[in-house]
C-alpha cells in the first residue's frame, strides 16, 4: 500500500450523486457493527438536507464526510451534526480522516456554520481520540445510541476564532 505521507495526493470534492453507492457500500462495511448504516446513509441522502465530500487517492474514492444542512431559519444557531466520517480500511490511520475532518470544517465555516456535533461510538477510541485532537470537547454520554445498543458520546466544536466554552457559560449552547 503507498503512503499517504505526501499528504497532496489526497483530493477533496463534493460529493455527486454517483458517489452515493461508494458512501452507501462504506457504511455498511464499516458502520455495520452499530447498525443498518445503510439504510439510514439512503435516507439522509435522499432528504437533500446532507452535505457530503469525497476524498480520493489517485482518482479513487477512498473516503467520505457528511453533515447536516438544515435551513437557517429551523436552525438559529447555526450548528450542523458531523453525521458520518469513514475511512475505507486499508487506508485507515493513514490521516485521511483528519485531512476530510479539517475539510467539512472548513466548509461548514463558509456556509456561515459556528459549530459541529456529532456522536461517536463510546467504545470506538480512535474516532474520539481523531475528533479530540481536532478540538471536540466531549459534553455527554447518550445511552443505547445506536440502532445495535451501543452507548455514544456527544461531541462539539465551535467553529472560527473564539474558542467554545462550557455549557451554561455565554457562550454558544450545546
Amino acid at each position: 500500500m503507498e503512503s499517504i505521507d505526501d499528504r497532496a495526493a489526497l483530493r477533496t470534492r463534493p460529493a455527486e450523486p454517483s458517489d452515493d453507492h461508494f458512501m452507501i457500500q462504506l457504511s455498511r462495511e464499516v458502520f455495520h457493527i452499530y447498525g443498518p448504516y445503510e439504510r439510514i446513509m439512503e435516507s439522509w441522502l435522499k432528504s437533500g438536507l446532507a452535505e457530503c465530500l469525497i476524498g480520493s487517492f489517485r482518482e479513487k474514492a477512498v473516503a467520505f464526510a457528511m453533515m447536516s444542512n438544515l435551513p437557517f431559519e429551523v436552525n438559529p444557531a447555526h450548528v450542523s451534526e458531523l453525521l458520518a466520517l469513514a475511512v475505507v480500511p486499508e487506508r485507515q490511520g493513514t490521516g485521511i480522516g483528519g485531512i476530510l475532518l479539517k475539510e467539512m470544517e472548513k466548509k461548514a465555516a463558509a456556509m456561515n456554520i459556528k459549530g459541529l456535533f456529532l456522536h461517536t461510538a463510546l467504545d470506538n477510541t480512535v474516532a474520539r481520540r481523531l475528533f479530540k485532537r481536532n478540538g471536540y470537547q466531549a459534553r455527554g454520554t447518550k445511552r443505547s445510541y445506536y440502532p445495535a445498543g451501543q452507548d455514544a458520546i456527544f461531541m462539539s466544536k465551535q467553529l472560527g476564532a473564539k474558542a467554545m466554552e462550557t455549557p451554561g457559560s455565554q457562550g454558544m449552547k450545546w
